[in-house]
């Protein structure tokens, strides 16, 4: 479930206007249900690494449909949005949060008034671009009524999820390198607050709403990058969730905002688990090549607290980045070993064009300043793409990660003995794997056989 396109579906229709959604793999002739669903325009919300599929699939839309217009947005629009309307199928982009610009888009296009100056959205008209300066996006987050209806009554296999994902918050103060908030903040910069997060009660009412929905979650989940920023909202925020939904949740974090007081908060609230993105063992690498302004100290000290509270901490980092050695990568595991680590999740770094870290990596040579989006590995368990000096030697690290962090002793050994894990090569994705379905096993609490159906069923994404 694609949770930016539940926002969307629900703003347009709280404005009056009607809205279907197919998800590709989840429909072998998408192409033939579009006909029924008699749209007047189609949208594509995209993923980077989504981009071979969505060429290939909008080419189809658009030549059994060639009257209608094709609108795309999502996250790869943010890096992107020349590029994409490039691809002589697509009609036009939106950049940034898509409600307000959506909305106006189908009020102009019902009344049959031009709308190529809608901020917010770009154009291609006769072959010309034209790019509108970005919708200052809303403030009130509680305006949004996010609408999973339309995904549940489609594909009611969603209901099965014992997991329930939410968002209470966007945006994010932090710029690192590497990820897509750097993009977003200079897009908005001077046009909004950057954090902004629905209110206690709001989100309770919408948590509350859709366990009705998802009948069978035992567990929610909240996915911010920064729920915890605001400590007011967080006590009364534990305090209402305690009364009127008690059930387990875990949550991103981020360790400047963790304290005793507010893990005592989570704890008394049902929390079980905190997730944070290490990234790397190694300190002036985080901060110099990542830009993200937190040090080991602060790490080991969160999980410490964390700990005291009975909560577990799941943590997750990146192999194979800009100027990372063996020894950063041996660090990596370290800290988890520091931090007491139950839940240690890994992967290939991915150098997304558009990025700080992108430009980067090809100005050291580590990539060709040809790399682009078709070039993303399908997988970022499996494939690396830059070319630094002790790839090979990493990429054991990431594959084996899973054990030498949760085997200390192996790890020791084989610190002072790799060339045994280099002997381990040709088996090297078989371990891969394994380590993955005893993470993703214990992460979500169930069973040997169930951890394996599910893992089988979305093996291709691994």
């Amino acid at each position: 479930m694609f949770f930016g396109v539940t926002a969307l579906l629900g703003y347009v229709k709280k404005n009056g206007h009607e809205a279907d959604v197919l998800i590709g793999d989840a429909e072998p002739n998408l192409v033939d249900k579009i006909k029924d669903i008699k749209p007047d325009i189609i949208g594509f919300s995209i993923m980077s690494n989504d981009e071979e599929w969505f060429l290939a699939l909008s080419k189809k839309v658009k030549k059994a449909y060639p009257d209608l217009p094709i609108i795309v947005g999502g996250a790869h629009t943010y890096l992107c949005r020349e590029t994409v309307l490039e691809y002589p199928q697509i009609d036009m982009v939106c950049i940034g949060e898509g409600e307000i610009p959506v909305v106006e888009l189908l009020n102009r296009m019902q009344k049959k008034q031009d709308y190529t100056d809608i901020k917010g959205l770009s154009f291609k008209v006769n072959g010309k671009i034209i790019s509108n300066p970005p919708q200052p996006p809303i403030q009130n987050m509680d305006d949004i009524p996010e609408d999973r209806d339309i995904y549940i009554k489609k594909y009611p296999v969603f209901t099965h999820e014992d997991l329930l994902q939410i968002f209470s918050s966007r945006g994010c103060f932090y710029n690192c390198t590497f990820c897509i908030n750097g993009v977003i903040n200079k897009l908005y910069r001077g046009m909004t607050k950057i954090h902004r997060q629905k209110s206690p009660q709001a989100l309770i009412n919408q948590i509350k709403y859709l366990l009705l929905k998802f009948p069978e979650a035992k567990t929610v989940y909240f996915a911010d990058d920064l729920f915890l920023a605001n400590k007011v909202f967080v006590k009364e925020f534990t305090k209402l969730y305690k009364k009127e939904i008690d059930k387990p949740f875990l949550m991103n974090v981020f360790p400047n905002f963790i304290d005793d007081e507010v893990v005592q908060h989570l704890a008394d609230a049902g929390c079980i688990t905190i997730q944070v993105g290490t990234e790397t063992g190694n300190d002036e690498h985080r901060k110099k090549i990542f830009k993200k302004p937190v040090s080991n100290k602060q790490y080991i000290e969160m999980a410490e607290i964390a700990k005291r509270h009975g909560l577990k901490v799941y943590a997750s980092s990146m192999f194979v980045y800009p100027e990372q050695t063996l020894d950063d990568a041996l660090k990596t595991v370290e800290l988890m070993h520091d931090m007491k680590t139950d839940h240690p999740f890994k992967g290939f770094f991915q150098p997304y064009p558009g990025t700080a870290i992108y430009d980067m990596s090809v100005e050291k040579g580590y990539i060709s300043s040809a790399y682009s989006f078709k070039d993303l590995p399908h997988s970022y368990f499996k494939y690396y793409s830059l070319n630094i000096p002790e790839k090979r030697d990493i990429a054991l690290v990431c594959h084996f990660y899973y054990f030498l962090v949760k085997m200390p002793k192996l790890y020791k050994f084989i610190k002072k003995h790799f060339w045994v894990l280099r002997l381990l090569w040709p088996f090297k994705m078989w371990f891969n794997y394994l380590g993955i379905y005893l993470w993703f096993k214990n992460w979500k609490n169930m069973g040997y056989i169930k951890t394996f159906l599910y893992l089988w069923k979305f093996r291709k994404n691994a």
